[in-house]
Order: C-alpha cells, then structure tokens, then sequence
C-alpha cells in the first residue's frame, strides 16, 4: 500500500483498512503486513534488520508514558540492587540478600515487554509489563511492611530499633507503582494522544508516594501496638512490685560459679558442633541477636548454629575470663569469643542472659558482636 493511500496521521499502530490487522504506520508508509497466518510464511513481519529507521520511529512513536515506564524498571532494578534494612544504625543489608532479585528479574523483564510493545504494538506484552509491576511491588511492599513493623526491642534491659528500612526498598516499591499506573496508561492512550502527558506522570508519582506512606504507616501502627502492649505489661508489672513491702530485693537465684559452668557447657558444644547438647542449655523462650541479622528465636537460632557447623570445619570456640553481674532475675555474663577452624579465627563479643528454671541454670538470650 502506498503511502499517499493512507491517512496522514502521526507514526504509531493502526488498524489496516484492507484487512482490519495492526500494522504500523511511520507517518509516510506502512509496515510490511505480519506473516500468513494459512501458510505460515513471512510476507515481511517488519522491517528489514537493516531497515534501523523504521525501528527508531517506532520507538519515537511513543507516548512520554511509555518512556516514563521505561524509566521505572530502570529504577526497580536500581532499587532491588540497593540498601532495603539498616541494622542498628550501621549494618547495610541490600536487596540482593534476599527478594531484592524478584524485583530486580521484574524490573528486566518490564523493560522486555515495553520493547516489545513498541515492536508490535500487542497489548498482551503490554499487560504483561503491568504483571511484572505488580510483582515488584507486591514483593517489596510486603518486605517493607515486615521491616517497619519489627519495632524497638529490648535487649539487656535497653530498647533498640533493630531495623530501618533502606532507600532501596522505598525506591522499588514507588517504581513498580508508576509502572503500573503508566504501563496501563500507555496502553488506554492512543499514539496521537499521548505525546504529552505530564500530569499523568506526576500522577503516578504521587501514586507512588502515597503508596510507599501507606505501606509505611501501618507497618509503624502495627509496631506501636506491639510496643505499647508490652510497655503495659511492663507498667503493670513495676505497679504490683511497688505494692510489695518487702523491704530489700531478693538474692539472685544464680552464684557466679553456676553461671560459669553452663557458659564452658556452650563453649564445649560449640567445638564439638552439637546443636542439640546446646539446644538443653537454652530456655524455652531463648532468643539470639546478632548484629548482622534480625532477633532470632530459639528455633532459629538453633537453625544458624546448625549452619554454622555445616561451613566450619573442626572448630574450636573459646570464651575469655566473663565477666558475670548477678541481679534478681538471674545472671549477665560478658566475654569475648574465638572461633578457631580450617577456615581461619574469627572474633567477636558476647553477652549472655541467664534465668533459674527450678534451680537449673539456663540461657535465654545471647547477643552477639562479631569483630569487623
């Protein structure tokens, strides 16, 4: 079909008047029509590989939405590689520790179907662009909603804020938002219309503000229930203490020399890599904190020490002299730690807490600070 045939309208993909298919027009002439769908064979599905013109005037074809998209999976990529936590204010934990590849692989793949849309202007790849956005957002806005909801936590009688939620995961949550708002955007506008589209783009700004705020704010209100509860079993607590006329503070339920034999018990387990022996020297509700990584339980704390054993090789775990504080509810225990393996000597500082279970010593927390 010559070009003086079609209508003069501006490059983008328009029905054929002849046979009612897509076919795209570059503002003087018309594509060469897709392949026979009876014979299978090509009647030039597009432009030739060296025919670079045409394939640039479909990209310029493009509404700002569409390269405003484009823009987004950059971003989501960006953000899937950069920092989501910050643990105690110094420990950087990336994306790429965990689903920051989920938004990363979507971010890819978004870019993907946006190149193939321009090549052939199906709404399926289109829509599938919108998949891949929601994938990056559902990924991060849960993990977001995880990292604002762990709250302060009290270790050793002081409050800490574990984790604070990094410029990246903010980044990939607000750029998977505007993928989808502008993906669809690009697919409801037309070529002629969608040159200019300012508003739209603000708009899934916005969007994304709005929605990386909302993500935020619940996880923070469900922190502060948390939070506040146990502040009230606290206050509670320090009321019927006061109620008490007991007139000095009971011994502690635990000697020094008690305390001292349950810590070489954990230093002799270590080195023979027996998670269960350890397992008996902790409390049911033991918990373990290492500055690397989130506030573990004793169930996974057992499953990190399981590891450990598994990429250690004949260890050897030695605790300098502790130093021990003996208070009413048990015993503190400070020292400092050396790991000796074929895999070279790691160091650090620990801390452990000690309760009275029926007279038995037992640990129910460990705080750990590996030496940089």
């Amino acid at each position: 079909m010559e070009s003086n045939d079609a209508p003069q309208a501006p490059p983008g993909w328009y029905p054929d008047p002849a046979t009612g298919s897509r076919r795209f027009w570059d503002g003087q002439a018309w594509s060469d029509p897709p392949p026979d769908a009876a014979t299978g064979e090509s009647r030039g599905a597009g432009p030739p590989k060296a025919d670079r013109p045409d394939v640039l005037n479909r990209l310029t074809a493009q509404p700002s939405t569409f390269w405003a998209a484009a823009l987004a999976c950059v971003l989501m990529i960006v953000g899937g590689l950069g920092t989501w936590a910050t643990a105690l204010g110094f420990v950087s934990i990336s994306g790429t520790h965990g689903d920051g590849w989920i938004v990363v692989g979507a971010g890819a793949l978004g870019l993907a179907s946006l190149w193939g849309y321009a090549m052939d202007g199906r709404a399926l790849t289109l829509l599938a662009a919108v998949a891949f956005g929601v994938v990056g957002g559902g990924t991060s806005g849960y993990d977001l909603h995880k990292i604002v909801g762990v709250g302060a936590t009290d270790l050793f009688g002081k409050q800490f804020q574990l984790v604070h939620a990094g410029w990246g995961i903010y980044m990939a949550l607000g750029a998977s938002v505007v993928l989808i708002f502008l993906a669809l955007s690009t697919l409801t506008l037309g070529p002629a219309d969608g040159r200019s589209n300012a508003a739209l783009v603000f708009t899934s700004v916005v969007l994304a503000v709005a929605a990386v705020v909302v993500v935020s704010n619940v996880g923070t209100s469900n922190a502060e229930s948390t939070t506040g509860a146990a502040s009230g079993a606290a206050s509670r607590s320090a009321s019927a203490e006061e109620i008490e006329t007991t007139p000095s503070e009971p011994e502690s339920p635990l000697t020094a020399a008690k305390v001292r034999e349950v810590l070489d018990e954990y230093a002799q387990f270590y080195s023979s890599e027996n998670a269960n022996a350890l397992a008996k020297t902790f409390a049911p509700r033991f918990t373990r904190h290492d500055a690397k990584h989130a506030l573990e339980d004793r169930e996974e704390a057992l499953e990190t020490y399981e590891r450990q054993f598994s990429e250690l090789q004949h260890p050897s775990y030695e605790l300098t002299t502790p130093e021990i504080t003996l208070d009413q509810s048990g015993a503190t225990a400070k020292s400092s730690y050396t790991i000796t393996s074929q895999n070279g000597t790691v160091t650090g500082r620990i801390t452990f807490h000690l309760i009275s279970a029926g007279g038995i010593p037992q640990i129910d927390k460990i705080g750990v600070v590996p030496t940089p």
